[in-house]
């Protein structure tokens, strides 16, 4: 039994390591010639900067835990990862200042063929203080989704053909503090679907 599950980790292990990166969010710079962006909400009581941490360029992402408040990463042109979702991996390197951070994560599709922004998301365990590589393979993301009209939040699909931004959000009263690094945000093709 032991050989087997040795077997299968290094055969998982072998699939990461040869991963192809699908799209690149972050990974220690913001390069708006490579079409990338990001923006906090709300803008008044949330931040993200830039920082050297543990040697490299990380960001330093500060939410506001009274309100839901998030850091949106985006991308031009659109992403098309509608053939890639059974395979497709969401990966994060990230931290927690303290340990204990209660985030989670969304896909959100483009605004615009349809006039709506859809947001799917998946609840995080719990950050760690140390840095750690989160995996969620996109099929594991909800069908159903929603976008926000202004008013409520109005149940829709995800287009897979057209994502945006991946986006990391505090909800309210979840943290006493909402503070978070982030290395890198990439989907990834493994070698082998998962």
């Amino acid at each position: 039994m032991r050989k087997i599950l040795f077997f299968v980790l290094m055969f998982l292990f072998a699939a990461y390591a040869h991963a192809k990166d699908v799209a690149v969010f972050f990974d220690g710079d913001i390069d708006a010639a490579m079409g990338m962006y990001v923006y906090v909400f709300p803008e008044n009581s949330a931040s993200f900067d830039v920082v050297e941490e543990d040697g490299k360029s990380v960001l330093k992402v500060i939410l506001d835990p009274n309100t839901w408040s998030g850091l949106s990463l985006g991308k031009y042109p659109l992403l098309n990862v509608s053939k890639d979702v059974p395979g497709a991996v969401l990966e994060i390197k990230i931290k927690g200042r303290k340990g204990g951070e209660k985030v989670r994560v969304s896909v959100l599709d483009a605004e615009d063929s349809d006039g709506k922004k859809v947001e799917v998301s998946k609840l995080l365990s719990p950050l760690k203080a140390d840095w750690e590589i989160l995996r969620i393979r996109l099929i594991e993301f909800p069908v159903d989704g929603g976008y926000w009209d202004g008013k409520q939040m109005n149940p829709a699909k995800l287009d897979w053909s057209e994502i945006k931004e991946i986006r990391v959000v505090s909800s309210p009263n979840q943290n006493e503090e909402a503070e978070f690094f982030i290395e890198y945000v990439k989907i990834i093709k493994p070698d082998a679907v998962l």
